[in-house]
């Protein structure tokens, strides 16, 4: 028996040890959402729980953050705060503990795709891409915010035939907050499409993944006349050899930009523009070592800089009586370019315009005030009007 005369006192040091350690516990003792742990205003549908942070006290001083999840509040709450505007107060729990946040929620009056942020041309059968889509909300407030557009948000996409065409946008499922986007479907045969600014006229140019030795551009498509070579469009297409372009066609590149339509193609020979080009941009031929034949029209504005610099095959040009700018550099290392007869509508002409192996017959008798000062560049072969004359069709310099 005196083996158990112990148990007694043994089960009295363990209820005083489990008395000990409940009251050095450490426990919850208070919650609350402070300043900046939640938004003080939310639009419509932006409502997003992860957004309130609570902030839990401890027994023993220490506070701990706790993101706001469903089991701590109502599922009514949540409701009102994603669908109805007004202020709404809501009670958080956690634990054997509550306390309450205030947040005002925005009403939506219309909405809008940011511009360039969703996509806007897509191969036939091409799937829909929301990828970087910004929508933007206006708020009955007077001010707006922005959420993602997902693919959810996208009505009426159609790929399975070519066109100009347009999806509706819809925020919350609401079709009072719709905004309707155009985008384009295009057959993918090397070409891309897109409107211009005003949508009266297609921007072509090349897709970069598909071989193109013959580029022959359609004048319309889809009922609308194709204006535009795009800026850059053809640059570096390696395997393209003749361009034929039709009398719709008016700009090829931009004056505004350095990035020439058919820079550096290398292999490209002819090339023949029927009629009404009026601008050819800076730096559109550049590079262009084997063109040879050129055929620009009798509608020619302006030749921007660069525009033929490196072109080191082409024989002749021909300069409408309405070119009235040459840009800098234009027929730079033109080395086999020997004839050039220069319009008296010109009126500008930028510097190094011209290089050594040249001959310029100029139908002005003098430099006029808005040619640079070194407008020849290297050419020092050059005639004033009364200087030179045709021989049958062949510019000649007076004897």
């Amino acid at each position: 028996m005196g083996k158990w005369r112990f148990v007694p006192l043994l089960l009295v040091l363990v209820f005083l040890m489990s008395m000990l350690c409940g009251c050095f516990e450490i426990k919850t003792v208070a919650i609350a959402v402070l300043d900046g742990d939640a938004p003080t205003k939310v639009a419509v549908g932006q409502f997003d729980w992860n957004s309130v942070t609570v902030t839990v006290t401890m027994s023993d001083r220490r506070a701990k953050k706790v993101t706001l999840n469903t089991d701590m509040f109502y599922y009514k709450d949540y409701v009102l705060l994603r669908t109805t505007p007004g202020i709404h107060t809501f009670t958080i729990g956690y634990e054997n503990f509550t306390t309450q946040c205030t947040i005002e929620v925005i009403g939506v009056t219309s909405v809008e795709v940011k511009a360039g942020t969703l996509k806007n041309e897509y191969d036939k059968y091409g799937l829909k891409d929301t990828t970087g889509g910004v929508l933007i909300l206006h708020l009955a407030d007077d001010t707006t915010c922005e959420t993602a557009i997902t693919d959810s948000m996208v009505i009426g996409f159609d790929s399975s035939t070519t066109g100009l065409k347009s999806m509706t946008v819809r925020y919350n499922n609401d079709v009072n907050l719709s905004c309707s986007y155009a985008y384009t479907v295009a057959s993918n045969n090397g070409l891309s499409y897109e409107l211009n600014a005003s949508q009266d006229g297609y921007i072509v140019s090349w897709d970069k993944k598909t071989r193109i030795d013959c580029l022959v551009i359609p004048s319309t498509y889809h009922d609308l006349p194709i204006v535009q070579i795009k800026t850059g469009g053809f640059k570096d297409c390696g395997s393209l050899e003749e361009v034929y372009l039709p009398s719709s066609v008016t700009l090829i590149g931009s004056d505004q930009s350095v990035l020439g339509a058919f820079a550096n193609c290398v292999n490209l020979v002819t090339f023949v523009a029927l009629g009404r080009i009026t601008v050819v941009g800076n730096n559109t031929f550049d590079g262009c070592v084997s063109l040879a034949s050129m055929q620009l029209g009798d509608s020619l504005i302006y030749l921007g800089g660069h525009a033929f610099a490196g072109c080191t095959s082409l024989t002749a040009i021909d300069l409408p009586l309405t070119v009235t700018t040459i840009g800098a550099y234009c027929f730079y290392e033109c080395s086999a370019l020997h004839n050039i007869v220069v319009p008296q509508s010109v009126e500008t002409i930028g510097i190094n315009t011209f290089c050594a192996s040249q001959r310029v017959f100029l139908n002005v008798s003098g430099k006029p005030s808005q040619w640079a000062d070194n407008w020849q560049g290297s050419c020092t072969t050059y005639y004033w009007s009364n200087q030179w004359s045709y021989v049958g069709a062949i510019p000649t310099p007076n004897a």
